[in-house]
């Protein structure tokens, strides 16, 4: 396997849609079909999967996948629906995490705070395939110059997470990561510091 790695930036939507299409291409795999038809869609966009659709689908698809009837696949049926089933608990985790420090729920740093945080989305990603997946909000305060990269110079950076509630600055030029700190504001005034002593 190719150890190449990528970056892109989306905006929130667009990162909504590879969840949703991960979501989908995995559940597919794995053979839950009427998880998968929950997103097919009429030309004016309302849902046209139903329980005879349903079943019409599993009946054709079911048996070339080598599953019986009322099996499906699951987690482990195959390493391409178990790497995008890891994209999409990756991209799900992070956009739930976001809107709970947006809506006030917690603040970066705190630990998750139950019951208001208590559905599957908040739950630690799979990494059934390959290393754990990073997923970085972009930080539009984060452009102006003195915030530029002091190896690279670039002013495209974004906060990332460590998995453990701390956070650092990433640059999107070079890769060089912060300070790891405990709050969103804090990674950034590690930052901006290195940035005037490098």
């Amino acid at each position: 396997m190719d150890d190449s790695k990528y970056r892109i930036t989306v905006t929130a939507t667009q990162l909504a849609a590879l969840s949703n299409a991960t979501e989908t291409c995995s559940r597919l795999v794995m053979g839950q079909m009427d998880m998968a038809l929950n997103w097919l869609r009429d030309r004016d966009g309302n849902i046209v999967s139903s329980y005879e659709l349903t079943k019409a689908v599993e009946a054709l698809t079911r048996p070339a996948q080598g599953l019986a009837p009322n099996q499906s696949g699951g987690v482990g049926w195959h390493e391409s629906g178990d790497a995008m089933w890891d994209i999409y608990t990756h991209i799900r985790h992070r956009l739930a995490w976001d809107r709970a420090y947006s809506e006030g729920v917690i603040s970066p740093g705190e630990p998750r705070k139950w019951p208001d945080m208590s559905g599957v989305n908040f739950d630690d990603p799979t990494n059934l395939v390959g290393p754990p997946i990073k997923i970085e909000q972009v930080d539009p305060e984060a452009e102006g110059h003195d915030d530029d990269c002091p190896f690279c110079g670039s002013s495209d950076s974004a906060y990332s997470t460590n998995g453990e509630g701390d956070f650092f600055v990433n640059c999107l030029g070079c890769g060089a990561e912060g300070p790891v700190a405990s709050s969103l504001e804090s990674a950034h005034h590690l930052w901006r510091r290195r940035k005037r002593r490098d």
